[in-house]
């Protein structure tokens, strides 16, 4: 009681700050907006809500998975396995809050992918690991030894990895250049690019200081549509289907993985209903990326 006492005074001021600013408290109100998002997904079919709630878990584990490395993917396992095998209070108090902590973030990833969800995780993780460190000293004589080597070991498992995943700063502020000029010369672009990240902070540097009106939902409009090219096979399917909710342009880097859009990026010659109205390089931009205007009365004459 004292714990749930502190966590509502806590709760109180944040709720009330939102309120009187924001005007939700921007917690009862997100599970209630994602609620309804869900239903509008799933279209309130129990065959959908069953998958849907599949593949949650399946992004859970996937991302409980990315969030191990590199530190931990070798000692939270066995610290796992030994909290099962010596079950006591205080092992089984572990995987009990672990997974009570799962919950949220299986909710989350119904409708997100970001590792940050399961970051609350990492104290447990630390916990878990001692378990699986203290297995594998207890086996050797020397265990300072030991002990040193596991930490130059994670020390250099993680330069290594944050190495890896370092941002290119250079092909992000290019993106956003780019972005620019989407916003400006475009009204529905593709999503798998690195530009369509930076479309909606784009339009607002553009228009500063005059600042958009929010959404009823408190997000922030923006007038060029992204729409997710993901779910598709081929070119004429995805312009197809986007050509009634705003798909004006193309706008492809050369780092897309997207088969069709790859094809039209390396070979912009074999579909001559699309205009080249950009390209990255005659500006000596790092980032590759060029951008095609859709002629869909070329379009639908080559489909006839």
């Amino acid at each position: 009681m004292v714990a749930f006492s502190i966590f509502v005074l806590l709760l109180i001021p944040i709720i009330t700050y939102r309120i009187d600013n924001y005007g939700g408290d921007g917690i009862l109100s997100r599970v209630i907006r994602s609620q309804s998002e869900i239903g509008i997904s799933t279209m309130h079919d129990n065959s959908t809500w069953i998958l849907f709630g599949i593949s949650g878990g399946i992004n859970t584990i996937k991302f409980l998975g990315w969030d191990l490395i590199p530190i931990f993917i070798f000692f939270v396992p066995i610290g796992f396995v030994l909290c099962i095998i010596k079950r006591n209070f205080q092992n089984m108090s572990i995987i009990l809050i672990l997974i009570i902590m799962l919950g949220p973030a299986w909710f989350s990833y119904l409708n997100n992918s970001d590792t940050r969800f399961l970051f609350v995780l990492y104290p447990l993780f630390c916990v878990l690991s001692l378990f699986g460190i203290e297995k594998i000293s207890n086996k050797f004589d020397r265990k300072n030894v030991i002990l040193a080597l596991i930490v130059v070991g994670i020390f250099f498992a993680s330069v290594s990895f944050l190495e890896y995943k370092k941002i290119d700063y250079e092909s992000e502020h290019d993106a956003f250049i780019i972005a620019e000029f989407v916003s400006q010369n475009t009204g529905g672009i593709n999503s798998s690019t690195m530009v369509s990240k930076y479309i909606q902070s784009a339009e607002i540097n553009l228009k500063w200081p005059n600042l958009p009106t929010l959404n009823s939902d408190n997000s922030i409009p923006t007038n060029t549509k992204i729409i997710s090219d993901t779910s598709f096979t081929t070119l004429d399917d995805f312009i197809t289907s986007s050509r009634d909710i705003g798909l004006t342009h193309l706008v492809i880097d050369d780092k897309t993985k997207i088969d069709y859009l790859l094809d039209v990026f390396n070979h912009p010659e074999k579909y001559s209903f699309l205009n080249k109205e950009y390209d990255s390089k005659d500006q000596n931009h790092k980032l590759w990326v060029k951008i095609f205007k859709i002629n869909y009365h070329e379009f639908d004459l080559i489909k006839k």
